[in-house]
């Protein structure tokens, strides 16, 4: 009755064959007596069926003539509700009771009743024929437990597991005393499959911890990957693919394994076809597409007449075509960073529901392991941009710095050389200069950053941006020895800009095609209309760009090497520059045929409305200079900053241009003179310690004769917070360090004594 044993163990000995309950051996035994057929007549339906059966057609004969052994086996397994088997006489005759009928589908019930074994049993009859030729035989009983023993039942040979013993039925008639075997069964096959569901979850649960193990000791992407899927070849697939999404989208395999590795390089080729070559390519993109998981049990091969190679036709049964196959996405709040899919090779054991669960945790670990890699990769790049940064920050400072150390000493030394004094005092004003605009554009990113920057637009014409922009940047054409060539339209083209920014944005691109040049060189500024947009042009003739550095040219902080040895600075500018031309409502690009070719960059604006026009000649021009104002030279000013140095050289300079002139050190000593002086302008330093410039400021104007000081702050804390909070603090001024002669003396002409 049994099939080829899977799982199990048996053993000889009848001591557990006797499973027959004690009312139900006594109620037999007390009906032995009888004759005829009343030995079937408590046997259910299967003592019907008996009694009806055609019994003279079989080696048995009537029941009437069974001898005394058949007819008390059959009756005590008739009158027990216990699964009962019986194979009687040499050809093992079936005969069973209702308990065992509800075991078998319409297979075997009610047609095998009265047939021979081997008929009846043919497709385990490999299995069950010998123990029972060794019970005929006189070799005692057998034990077997929790068996594997496939039946057909249900219309298919189902997997049912047995617990069951084979014993002798002994019998006087008999040639050998053993006229058959008794045969007491329990199926265990839902025992089994509960026992075997928790077995796999453990499993299942240690397979996981050990995935999560193998990638939280990685911190590499792509050995990560690759380990991942080595690792699930034979525990869980035969062979395995990553596929990861690049920065186009476009899914690139990353790694691969195969439980043969000859067949490996097959399925990197795979990645490269397209879908309608093979199933599983067409799979994959699906699920990253969608992010949702998919099982295929079943996959057959397109038609591979013109795959490239015939690479699928090739190795469709070799071993790249899946019997099933299952894919899941990387996916991590919410993005889908690739795909990962596991293959089985034949039909025998399919992927089922489990599986795809599976397969969706070990993807929800990888995504979560390929996240913390490319976090960690981009931690590591941050740190040694910042370190590269500090570096080059360091050496953009010490540059400037270093002139400006030698000037000091010069101008000690030669005092009475009035030619290297006035060379010595343009030096200072330029590496200053290129300090102020070193810590302005810093600024000026941050405050992009943070969305602060608020452009203030004016309406006016190009050619005095152009000839700005020029105007500041001619110290370094000259000191780099280019020569600026302009190109502008004869007609008057206005735009309507932020003139500062744009002076700015253009000095930079002026700037560095000084700095990625060659000596002895040009640089071309052309301004050209193109529809309703002007552009504007820098074209060099110096290093060039090369292809593979286009990309990040306009990244925060990214730099490349400038020519003849120079450093390439922060990295700041370009990115500056294309946030406030997209402020603008711009475009800067850039164009470079590659190394030692040249490069150009060009500015794309919006013309103004009516951006085109003539100027009549007797119209002033726009932009025209007008006189600054004088600043009154019998103001007395008190210079107030904890910097004694800075305090003092102001003072000096303030008594140079004919001003009254004298400097505190502190709050206190400000008060102290302000009522013993009573001067009539405080430039008033707001970062002092002890008591700080605004608490200064709110004294002052507490006192009767501070309500007609004019107050200006002299700070190094420029941004427009900081110039709101001096205007609430009634300050009348805010300039910011270090501030220029003539940018003072303009705040000073609105004072009056």
């Amino acid at each position: 009755m049994f099939g080829v044993a899977a799982r199990g163990r048996r053993r000889s000995g009848g001591a557990r064959s006797q499973w027959i309950l004690e009312s139900d051996l006594k109620e037999t035994l007390d009906q032995t007596g009888d004759d005829g057929l009343a030995f079937l007549a408590r046997g259910g339906q299967m003592g019907a069926l008996m009694r009806a059966h055609p019994w003279a057609n079989t080696p048995l004969g009537a029941p009437e003539q069974w001898s005394e052994g058949l007819k008390t086996t059959v009756r005590l397994a008739l009158n027990t509700r216990h699964p009962v088997f019986i194979f009687w006489g040499p050809d093992g005759i079936c005969l069973y009771n209702d308990a065992y009928s509800a075991l078998v589908g319409p297979e075997k019930h009610p047609g095998m009743l009265g047939m021979p074994a081997r008929q009846a049993w043919g497709e385990i009859w490999s299995v069950i024929g010998p123990q029972i030729d060794l019970v005929m035989a006189g070799g005692g009983s057998t034990w077997s437990e929790n068996e594997l023993i496939p039946i057909m039942r249900n219309g298919a040979l189902e997997d049912v597991y047995w617990t069951y013993s084979y014993g002798p039925i002994h019998d006087g008639a008999a040639a050998s005393g053993i006229g058959g075997v008794l045969v007491l069964c329990t199926e265990t096959t839902e025992i089994v499959r509960a026992k075997r569901s928790q077995d796999e979850i453990a499993e299942t649960a240690s397979f996981v911890n050990e995935i999560g193990e193998i990638l939280s000791r990685l911190q590499d992407q792509d050995s990560s990957m690759q380990q991942l899927v080595r690792y699930c070849i034979g525990a869980f697939c035969d062979w395995a693919v990553i596929d990861l999404a690049n920065d186009s989208g476009e899914l690139v395999r990353e790694a691969w394994a195969h439980r043969e590795p000859d067949h490996e390089p097959a399925l990197e080729e795979l990645a490269t076809l397209a879908p309608d070559y093979h199933p599983t390519q067409a799979l994959l993109r699906r699920v990253h597409g969608t992010g949702r998981a998919e099982l295929r049990r079943v996959l057959s091969a397109s038609s591979t007449d013109d795959a490239p190679g015939g690479l699928v036709a090739e190795r469709a049964g070799g071993g790249v075509m899946p019997g099933s196959f299952v894919a899941a996405s990387l996916t991590i709040r919410g993005q889908s960073l690739g795909v990962i899919g596991f293959a089985r090779l034949g039909t025998a054991n399919p992927y089922n529901s489990a599986d795809l669960e599976l397969a969706q945790e070990i993807a929800r670990r990888a995504a979560v392991a390929l996240d913390n890699a490319r976090l960690f990769d981009s931690l590591q790049q941050a740190d040694q941009a910042k370190d590269q940064f500090l570096a080059t920050l360091s050496h953009e400072l010490r540059n400037p710095l270093a002139p400006v150390r030698h000037a000091v000493d010069l101008l000690a030394a030669n005092a009475e050389r009035p030619d290297l004094v006035a060379r010595t005092t343009n030096m200072l004003r330029r590496q200053i200069g290129q300090i102020v605009h070193l810590v302005d554009d810093l600024l000026d990113i941050s405050r992009v950053n943070l969305g602060k920057i608020e452009l203030r637009r004016e309406t006016v014409p190009l050619r005095q941006i152009l000839d700005e922009a020029i105007e500041m940047t001619r110290p370094v054409c000259t000191e780099a020895r280019q020569q600026l060539m302009l190109s502008a339209p004869d007609v008057d083209v206005r735009v309507n800009v932020d003139t500062v920014r744009l002076v700015q944005v253009l000095g930079n691109l002026i700037n560095n095609a000084c700095k990625f040049r060659e000596p002895d060189n040009q640089i071309d500024l052309r301004a050209e209309l193109d529809g309703d947009e002007v552009v504007i042009r820098i074209r060099d003739h110096g290093i060039g760009i090369a292809a593979d550095q286009m990309s990040r040219l306009f990244r925060l902080f990214s730099q490349i090497p400038a020519a003849s040895g120079q450093g390439a600075g922060l990295g700041i500018g370009l990115a500056l520059s294309r946030s406030l031309i997209d402020l603008h409502g711009g475009r800067i690009d850039v164009f470079s045929a590659g190394l030692n070719q040249g490069s150009e960059f060009s500015v794309r604006l919006p013309l103004a409305p009516d951006a085109v026009a003539t100027q009549a000649d007797d119209e002033p021009a726009v932009g025209a200079a007008v006189a600054p104002a004088l600043p009154d030279k019998s103001l007395r000013i008190l210079v107030v900053d904890d910097n004694e140095d800075a305090a003092v050289s102001l003072t000096m300079l303030l008594e140079q241009e004919g001003f009254q002139a004298e400097a505190a050190f502190d709050g206190e000593q400000a008060l102290e003179q302000l009522a013993a002086s009573a001067p009539d302008v405080m430039l008033l330093d707001l970062g002092m310690p002890g008591m700080d410039g605004y608490e200064v400021a709110k004294r002052v104007r507490a006192s009767a004769a501070g309500q007609a000081i004019r107050l200006i702050a002299l700070t190094g804390w420029g941004q427009a917070a900081d110039k709101a909070r001096t205007r609430q603090a009634q300050f009348d001024g805010h300039l910011v360090k270090p501030v220029g002669l003539d940018e003072l003396k303009a705040m000073l002409a609105s004072c009056r004594p």
